[in-house]
């Protein structure tokens, strides 16, 4: 393997990186396992992530989280350790580019973005992460498929042991239902985009991008890529009968249903959804803090109140999703707790103001009345106490939604949320209706069936009584205890390594 060539600088660790066992808790011992989980996305994605972690923790098995470093003071809070592997989300999702691909529902060029970012900063997170793996190595790494390029190289450069770990299987072919923003097809042939066509598109516009800034930042030989190759590529991201090793995934068992054809693949480990109980978010600043605490309590005590809240989410503008809020919950008449977001700006009284045709329609004296806007609230507790929820289908919002027994409305705006929606409308919910092709008054007239209709809400109680059911943290530790055991024992078998190779060799991550 070539030497790295330093032609980035490493942005630096959170703190010294210890070469001893028990790296980060001292107090667990050295027979404790290590395990590195690393993501990168929005609060919302990390959330889940970090609520496995705060389980893994719990079961005396060391862990790190590797995530945006704009995340590392909420991670930080929940007792878990942090090292940023990638820059803050805040900063690239705020940019004008971005926002204007977002707000226009332009995926191409939303990924055009992405690469430019990846072009200017991926090398300096690429050489952290070489240093850190080079000082020590964890015993598992578990990845998301945002950082795979970061996951390959640790396995192949490394020999470090990964396992794909999701909140999502929508790269699973389904013959039922087409991928996200793309047609449907007769015959049962939906399955032909993620088979076929989804894998050589994120092939050439991402893996070979990301494979070659990794190359051209630690020297010749060094691009995971040109080792996987894209059959193997291909097959480890459709799941192929062929692939031996596990795939972790945060979600409900319930999304079984939204593949009655095709069904899931066997080594889909879909083990609930991954939470952070309520006691945990009551209260705390990352949810809102005291002072949210007391207004929602406040606020509902008055009265019923629908929630709607978009997350980090844009669709136009401001001020056009703050009418378009406002607007349904004065139509359907009923209060509301309307969330800001994570976005500098977000939904607001301001953002209203600055809508001409939302002052003349009254919506600014509705909602000094009937609406409560907050930055930040514990889903887990608020819920449940409203009379229905209305969301962008992230999927931490998703999961929270279904599992408070509240009619569920989601609206989706990018990514991943058009399949959470469609998952959501097959179990008798509200999902497939993209927030861009709505009206205000249309929106109001399904809150208005979520909040009224004694059919849609034995369906939201019925979901909820067995989504409560679920352990997911709980059945994803004993997994990882499972395969931990495994890794230590054969840490080469194919099941082990983490990384679909069609026989090809690779380094031993033992010391």
């Amino acid at each position: 393997m070539a030497s790295a060539s330093r032609s980035e600088a490493s942005p630096p660790l959170n703190r010294p990186l210890l070469t001893s066992p028990h790296y980060g808790h001292p107090e667990t011992g050295p027979e404790c396992e290590q395990i590195w989980i690393m993501g990168m996305g929005s609060r919302g994605d990390a959330q889940p992530l970090v609520a496995l972690a705060m389980g893994l923790k719990r079961a005396n098995i060391d862990v790190l989280v590797l995530c945006n470093e704009d995340h590392a003071a909420f991670v930080q809070a929940q007792g878990v350790a942090f090292e940023s592997i990638y820059d803050s989300y805040k900063l690239w999702s705020s940019d004008p580019e971005y926002e204007e691909a977002m707000a226009k529902g332009d995926t191409a060029k939303v990924l055009r973005y992405v690469g430019k970012f990846s072009e200017a900063n991926l090398g300096k997170w690429v050489v952290k992460l070489d240093e850190m793996l080079r000082v020590r190595k964890p015993r598992l790494l578990l990845y998301t498929y945002g950082v795979m390029c970061l996951a390959a190289m640790a396995a192949i450069r490394h020999g470090v042991n990964v396992l794909p770990t999701n909140l999502q299987v929508y790269m699973t072919p389904n013959a039922d239902a087409p991928p996200a923003g793309m047609p449907r097809l007769p015959c049962k042939l939906n399955g032909c985009w993620a088979r076929y066509v989804l894998p050589l598109v994120i092939w050439n516009l991402i893996a070979k991008r990301e494979g070659k800034i990794i190359e051209r930042t630690l020297g010749p030989g060094t691009n995971p890529y040109d080792t996987l190759g894209f059959n193997d590529f291909k097959m480890e991201m459709r799941v192929d009968p062929e692939v031996k090793h596990p795939y972790l995934i945060g979600m409900s068992p319930l999304v079984r249903k939204y593949y009655p054809t095709t069904g899931l693949p066997r080594q889909m480990l879909v083990t609930g959804s991954w939470i952070i109980a309520s006691k945990s978010q009551v209260g705390a600043s990352d949810f809102g803090g005291k002072e949210t605490m007391n207004q929602l309590e406040r606020f509902l005590a008055k009265g019923p109140a629908v929630y709607i809240g978009w997350g980090s989410m844009l669709c136009q503008s401001d001020s056009f999703m703050s009418a378009m809020a406002v607007g349904a919950v004065k139509h359907a008449r009923v209060r509301a707790i309307i969330l800001a977001g994570s976005r500098s700006g977000g939904l607001s009284l301001e953002a209203l103001k600055e809508d001409a045709a939302a002052i003349e329609k009254g919506l600014v004296a509705y909602a000094e009345e009937h609406v409560l806007f907050v930055r930040a609230a514990p889903h887990e507790w608020l819920f449940p106490q409203c009379s229905c929820i209305v969301h962008h289908g992230g999927a931490g919002t998703t999961a929270a939604s279904l599992r408070s027994g509240s009619p569920t409305i989601v609206t989706p705006i990018f990514g991943d949320q058009p399949e959470n929606g469609a998952w959501v409308s097959s179990l008798g919910l509200f999902g497939d209706r993209p927030l861009r092709e709505l009206s205000a008054e249309e929106l109001g007239e399904m809150i208005i069936r979520a909040t009224t209709d004694a059919g849609i809400k034995a369906k939201a109680e019925a979901i909820r009584a067995e989504m409560i059911q679920e352990d997911g943290v709980g059945a994803a530790v004993k997994f990882l205890k499972e395969h931990l055991e495994l890794v230590r024992k054969d840490p080469l078998a194919p099941a082990a390594r983490g990384l679909h190779m069609s026989g090809k060799s690779v380094k031993s991550g033992k010391s």
